[in-house]
């Protein structure tokens, strides 16, 4: 996002790869739960763009320069946390305010549910009917973890109709066991990160399970990417 709209970007984490023909040679200062400081002295970064559900609340409190920090929670938040990045990188405010514009019409034009069209699916691993009564995004593995409420994810699901198919939880990524569910009627969306699905198709097959693996990009990386994602889908 921050390079698409014209930002002078000196340093990323590792898992900050796209776009893959600029970002490869800026270099990195760590991941989402660790930083090199030294490293981000020697940029001469004016500012250090931080995410409330991303990074760590030391990073903040550790930081040598200026730091903004987002916390998107869903749909109806992403605007909003733009314009707080805009107000700081003042020369690239119109390009962000006009990203921020495009996400505010996003949520106003919630789509229906379709099975048999599952948005950003990469692949299926097995769906032998046209309707299920439940549908479970997972995000890891040993343990099994999927999404609820309150999470940018979820969001996304409900606005592309699928809210009376999810469950409800008191933690935004609970643990669950497969024997939890009834699996003849339970569909299943891997996503292909923070846990690499995408290249574990085998193991899933051997588990008789109902699902697709699906771009967890689009799903969740909520600045640029997932805004053309879900402007394809109205």
């Amino acid at each position: 996002m921050l390079i698409e709209c014209g930002v002078n970007v000196v340093g990323r984490t590792r898992f900050c790869i796209h776009p893959q023909d600029q970002v490869h040679g800026i270099p990195a200062v760590g991941g989402t739960k660790d930083l090199n400081w030294e490293r981000v002295r020697t940029l001469g970064a004016g500012l250090l763009l931080l995410d409330q559900e991303e990074n760590l609340p030391w990073m903040k409190e550790q930081s040598p320069i200026p730091t903004v920090v987002t916390h998107v929670t869903d749909l109806q938040s992403v605007a909003g946390e733009i314009s707080k990045i805009a107000d700081v990188l003042r020369d690239q405010k119109k390009a962000l305010m006009e990203l921020a514009q495009r996400w505010e019409k996003i949520g106003h034009q919630p789509r229906t549910w379709d099975w048999n069209s599952i948005p950003a699916e990469m692949e299926v691993l097995k769906k032998s009917q046209p309707d299920y009564e439940k549908l479970v995004y997972v995000i890891w593995k040993n343990p099994w973890m999927r999404v609820a409420q309150k999470t940018f994810i979820d969001s996304v699901l409900r606005h592309l109709g699928a809210e009376r198919f999810l469950l409800s939880s008191e933690k935004k990524y609970p643990e669950f066991q497969l024997s939890d569910f009834d699996l003849k009627k339970t569909y299943f969306l891997f996503s292909s990160e923070p846990f690499p699905f995408h290249k574990k198709k085998q193991d899933l097959l051997q588990l008789g399970i109902e699902g697709s693996i699906v771009d967890g990009e689009s799903f969740s990386w909520f600045g640029s990417r997932s805004l053309r994602f879900l402007e394809k889908q109205n």
